[in-house]
């Protein structure tokens, strides 16, 4: 997290795409615990680069989140209907 906030811009880009891989190896609930809060801290900081950093760092895995959310939501719903179909076919 302390990279978020180098003097280097490429730096602070390779830490935001780091967020990002970590949200999709660890998961959203883990990221909304781990991550977010400590990225929006940021957010308060009186330099405007560590500000910029929170807005790329949000978009970024706010992409990430949704990417994930959206994937377990399909798999739940292709497993229900799976089930139902099961289930109706054998009754």
């Amino acid at each position: 997290m302390t990279w978020l906030g180098d003097c280097v811009f490429s730096i602070r880009e390779a830490a935001t795409n780091n967020l990002k891989k970590l949200t999709e190896v660890f998961g959203v609930e883990w990221a909304q615990n781990n991550i977010i809060p400590k990225v929006l801290a940021l957010y308060t900081h009186p330099n405007y680069l560590y500000r910029m950093t929170t807005l790329f760092a949000i978009g970024v895995c706010l992409l990430s989140l949704l990417s994930l959310s959206l994937s377990l939501s399909l798999s739940l719903s292709l497993s229900l209907s799976l089930s139902l179909t099961h289930t109706l076919t054998n009754t």
